[in-house]
């Protein structure tokens, strides 16, 4: 994918003239089918956003989301102590080392799977796809998706409505390639699908 071959074109696009530091994506496809355009802000920093949604669940109103959900309070309680757990093993130990979390088969070790390209912009080594981080400013669903009907569990679905309350809950990350995108605005540079293939 590489843009044509070439990371220079876009590594420029992202570093130059690019103080909003918002990335534009039309036309993005799920494997659920939701159609999609949106504007992320690639500056974040996702541990910024962890520290701050670890300090937001101090605040947190368990009887709303007890309420909300329907899940006995004491479970909600027991949620909202392993989403700390986890948001605080994160902050001690950096991103993307986290145990409750299995980054997949291409992790290698010593080894970096993606090369940073430019703010929230990373180019996975073994594909070459371009993958995109940040926060998400606005979203536009053009069409939804459609999905499997899902029944967590009591406190599953309690840990789902508290992380939707904190900071980190408006990270998102896209993938982007010729197959899922109608075209990505960067600053004054517009590319299109065949820029990935």
């Amino acid at each position: 994918m590489l843009l044509n071959g070439n990371t220079k074109v876009l590594r420029e696009a992202l570093n130059n003239g690019f103080s909003a530091q918002a990335i534009l994506i039309q036309g993005y496809r799920t494997k659920e089918g939701k159609l999609t355009d949106v504007i992320l802000d690639t500056s974040a920093n996702y541990m910024q956003l962890t520290q701050a949604s670890f300090a937001f669940c101090s605040v947190l109103n368990l009887r709303a989301i007890s309420e909300q959900t329907g899940v006995p309070m004491d479970v909600c309680e027991i949620a909202l102590a392993e989403v700390k757990a986890s948001l605080n093993e994160t902050i001690e130990k950096g991103a993307g080392n986290n145990s409750a979390y299995n980054h997949g088969a291409d992790a290698r070790e010593g080894e970096e799977t993606f090369e940073l390209l430019s703010h929230g912009v990373k180019l996975h080594k073994v594909s070459g796809n371009l993958h995109v981080s940040g926060v998400l400013i606005s979203e536009n669903i053009r069409k939804e998706g459609t999905y499997k009907t899902v029944n967590s569990a009591p406190k599953t679905r309690a840990k789902d409505a508290i992380r939707r309350l904190l900071p980190l809950s408006k990270l998102r990350q896209y993938k982007l390639t010729a197959e899922n995108i109608e075209q990505v605005v960067v600053g004054n540079k517009i590319f299109g699908q065949a820029d990935f293939r």
